[in-house]
């Protein structure tokens, strides 16, 4: 099942939704090496794909899947957010420059793939022309161009209807050797510290959730060095495996918030 993000073999996910449908009175049914999970209860059906929660609408989910879709209805919601432009479509041949236009020439600019997660296609070029370049030879057919911001942190708020579930910070995030851009992604050696909200950062996540009217959702804020924050991205899907294995408490914190999602969708 695809997840446009990494392929985690030995998954806990599918340990924790059953937990939860077991304390709950949920019958489970696994689908696709659990890849899709189906919840029966009271003559309710529920699905879960990948770590995709029917809570949300399907149109809600695929605005926050992709990037450039993401970016525009943040910023037509007056939300600030990292900028997201369509550099390559599988829609047009070559590289889509006249999309590009804003971004200043010299400007260090990061590549992504449209509907990447986990730091896919994520690769850092000193200026536009280099990242075209890179894109015109690039068999993949979606991929954004997104200028590059100095972040001092990055900080995951999981929201569930207006709810702060969980709120940690993405700390010691590693400098890839290739090109020194820092990653905070858990997947790639950051750790996740959990911390009380910061009611600035708080508000805007709980906006941007608004924003793409998604009742459940992951979203990341980073402050610049400059001191302004901006919403990095907002996930539909809530994938905690890292989170997880860091401990024991993680691991307890992480079925917490399985269960109550669980029983919002048969609220």
């Amino acid at each position: 099942m695809a997840t446009h993000g990494e392929y985690i073999v030995e998954r806990l996910f599918p340990e924790f939704i059953r937990a939860a449908c077991r304390e709950q009175g949920i019958a489970l049914a696994g689908f696709s090496d659990n890849w899709v999970l189906r919840l029966e209860r009271d003559n309710q059906r529920r699905w879960i794909v990948g770590y995709t929660f029917s809570l949300n609408n399907a149109a809600a989910t695929e605005l926050a899947n992709d990037k450039v879709a993401a970016y525009q209805a943040l910023a037509a919601a007056n939300l600030p957010a990292v900028e997201h432009y369509l550099a390559r479509s599988r829609a047009f041949h070559g590289v889509l420059t006249d999309n590009l236009a804003s971004i200043p020439a010299e400007q260090p600019v990061l590549t992504k793939l449209l509907q990447g997660a986990s730091g896919q296609g994520v690769h850092l070029f000193p200026n536009v022309k280099a990242a075209v370049n890179f894109l015109a030879g690039q068999d993949h057919p979606d991929w954004t161009l997104s200028p590059w911001y100095d972040i001092v942190d990055e900080t995951r708020f999981i929201i569930c209807d207006g709810e702060i579930m969980c709120c940690y910070e993405k700390q010691g995030a590693t400098s890839r050797d290739e090109d020194g851009l820092k990653l905070y992604n858990l997947s790639k050696g950051a750790r996740a510290v959990e911390v009380t909200p910061d009611p600035a950062k708080a508000e805007l996540a709980l906006n941007a959730v608004k924003a793409f009217d998604l009742r459940l959702a992951a979203v990341d804020i980073v402050t610049l060095i400059d001191g302004n924050v901006r919403i990095l991205e907002v996930n539909a899907g809530i994938m905690m495996e890292n989170y997880a294995r860091q401990s024991d408490e993680y691991k307890n914190r992480a079925q917490d918030v399985y269960r109550a999602i669980v029983e919002k969708m048969f609220a």
